[in-house]
């Protein structure tokens, strides 16, 4: 018996030395790792480069990077954030993404000696990581663009103040997406009331094995091997469309299109939004700028209306149960009757305090109707021929 208990002393001190030593591997191949793996783990950003503590109290992305990667069918943050299988990809001709940062981690070339025509501030959709040719490139003007993907408006102020207004613009652009902006505003509004950043919250009350590869490695594992493969979920649906459109949604996306007109008009991310949009129009004025905001529909917004009813009845009933949303009061006819509440509501903001309103929502519902994909499949954001019609219309729209 002891000779036993001896040889699995010895067993178990062999499997945990590999594990420490495998662990030290993958930290040192730590960026080469599967994104799908790492993007999981709390120190993710700060290894990629993003910085958190800045002067500014805004992030960074990592200066003078020379980004380069392919973009596949297997590409897109629905596969992390929803039920969405890798199984279910349709595929794509790959292409390759390749340009290099700037000094403050944006993508766009900052201009020298020069002023801008317009200064764009927005989220992913202006950072468009993803995008050969984004749709503020070919506009036939200065542009400088301050994209910050996981950003909100609040946020965005910060970089326009800090990297925008140097360049005296004729034109200020609040890209707004309607996706997930309140939510992000309502957060870094709270962190800077907490005094706290990015890295305080990413880091609070984390467990030690959530920082290492091999505990989120079997965790993927897991999850691949037992997630059903037909569950209580709605990707992806298909539109009756003239060619036949497949799609898939954010669920949480997807809840903000039942918000009721008085709800949201008194909710604090709300409040919080309209407050700095209104900073945003006086910075404009100050500094003897045109303010226009810029309102990108999330992808639901678009293709609710093409839905049949009873893919409709699927989305909202695959909601239930999803403990990150409080889907009580989530039906088919809260959507229907409040897809359009948070647009109406910016648009009269903009009569009320006289700034211009471009909303994207036609021209992409347009291109949607005739069978065409502005949107990827597995992600939230636009494609290329979603850059291509936005882009256009800000050529027909600009002076």
């Amino acid at each position: 018996m002891r000779k036993f208990f001896k040889v699995l002393f010895q067993v178990v001190g062999i499997f945990i030395i590999t594990l420490i030593m495998i662990e030290v591997l993958f930290q040192v191949i730590y960026l080469n790792l599967p994104q799908a793996i790492i993007q999981r783990m709390p120190q993710y950003p700060e290894r990629y480069g993003i910085v958190f503590d800045t002067t500014h109290r805004a992030r960074e992305y990592p200066a003078n990077e020379v980004v380069n990667f392919e973009v596949n069918q297997y590409s897109g943050d629905l596969y992390q954030v929803s039920c969405l299988s890798p199984l279910d990809a349709i595929a794509i001709e790959p292409y390759q993404v390749s340009y290099t940062r700037n000094e403050h981690g944006f993508r766009t070339p900052l201009l020298e000696n020069t002023d801008a025509d317009i200064v764009f501030i927005g989220d992913s959709f202006t950072a468009a990581e993803s995008i050969v040719t984004p749709y503020w490139e070919n506009l036939e003007l200065n542009t400088v663009a301050l994209g910050l993907p996981g950003s909100g408006t609040v946020e965005q102020k910060i970089l326009l103040e800090e990297f925008g207004l140097q360049y005296n613009p004729n034109t200020i652009v609040l890209s707004y997406f309607a996706g997930n902006d309140l939510t992000d505003n309502q957060a870094f509004h709270d962190l800077q009331q907490q005094g706290l950043t990015f890295a305080d919250v990413t880091h609070q009350n984390r467990n030690p094995l959530e920082y290492t590869v091999t505990f989120h490695l079997g965790l993927f594992m897991r999850d691949a091997l037992t997630t059903p493969s037909t569950s209580n979920c709605h990707y992806p649906v298909s539109v009756k469309t003239t060619p036949v459109t497949l799609l898939t949604f954010f669920d949480r996306m997807v809840t903000l299109l039942a918000v009721d007109r008085e709800g949201l008009q008194n909710s604090e991310a709300f409040n919080i939004t309209t407050t700095t949009i209104n900073d945003l129009i006086t910075l404009a004025s100050d500094n003897d700028a045109e303010f226009i905001l810029m309102y990108i529909p999330q992808k639901a917004e678009i293709y609710w209306d093409l839905l049949t009813e009873d893919d409709k009845q699927l989305i909202v009933t695959s909601l239930t149960g999803n403990a990150l949303i409080d889907t009580e009061e989530i039906t088919v006819d809260a959507i229907d009757n409040a897809i359009n509440v948070q647009r109406d509501l910016l648009k009269q903001l903009s009569i009320e305090q006289n700034f211009q309103f471009l909303d994207l929502t036609p021209v992409l519902q347009t291109s949607a109707q005739k069978g065409e994909s502005p949107y990827f499949f597995s992600d939230t954001h636009w494609n290329q021929l979603g850059h291509d019609l936005v882009r256009d219309t800000l050529i027909e729209y600009l002076p």
